[in-house]
């Protein structure tokens, strides 16, 4: 018996989906990261950090400082 070993895989579907955050470059683990990155473009603990309490200006563009990024990804790391 003869089995190829050639996978094609068709997506029909226009949405890209993301398995990292496109803050903080963790992978996407939960239901809850993926639903929060699709709404708000940041994983559950980012969201938690950065957006929770800045809606409004998240939604008007602002994005935490390089410097701050750093510093919530040395604090994160070490969990």
């Amino acid at each position: 018996m003869y089995v190829s070993n050639n996978v094609k895989i068709i997506n029909n579907t226009k949405e890209k989906d993301t398995f990292f955050c496109v803050q903080c470059n963790f992978p996407l683990k939960s239901f809850e990261d993926f639903n929060y990155h699709k709404e708000w473009s940041a994983c559950h603990s980012c969201f938690l950090q950065f957006v929770e309490a800045r809606k409004n200006e998240w939604s008007k563009g602002w994005r935490p400082t390089k410097e701050r990024l750093v510093s919530y990804l040395k604090e994160r790391k070490q969990f």
